[in-house]
């Protein structure tokens, strides 16, 4: 029995953990390219539902202009439009819109692209 509990413990203390947790535990601490963290909600939702999402935990989509820069850090060379979360492990909405229907995105990689904001479904990415 002695020798089943010390394997137990030592098998914990190897576990390694894999996230932090944001928003009550419904979101996972995201780490961009220049340190600045984020939370990134754990369910795929429409746009307003992000928008709704991040406002009820005190913080807002993710902006292209505010948030893509990375200048100055390590990896963060010539590459996708969105250097400073090109890590992000999903496509997420951002609070930039194009008119009054569509939205810019930033895709899985970094790239930027737009989507209508009817029939879709991401991850919030708040700041």
């Amino acid at each position: 029995m002695k020798k089943l509990l010390i394997l137990g413990l030592a098998f914990l203390g190897a576990t390694p953990v894999f996230a932090e947790y944001c928003a009550g535990g419904s979101g996972d601490v995201f780490t961009a390219i220049n340190g600045k963290t984020y939370c990134l909600s754990r369910p795929m939702v429409n746009w307003w539902s992000a928008n709704a999402w991040c406002d009820s935990i005190g913080m807002a989509l993710v902006n292209p202009s505010e948030d893509c820069d990375c200048t100055g850090h390590e990896k963060c060379e010539i590459g996708p439009d969105c250097l400073n979360l090109k890590e992000i492990p999903t496509t997420v909405w951002t609070n930039s819109a194009l008119d009054v229907s569509s939205v810019y995105v930033i895709w899985k990689g970094g790239s930027i692209g737009s989507v209508s904001k009817k029939g879709y479904k991401y991850k919030a990415l708040c700041k």
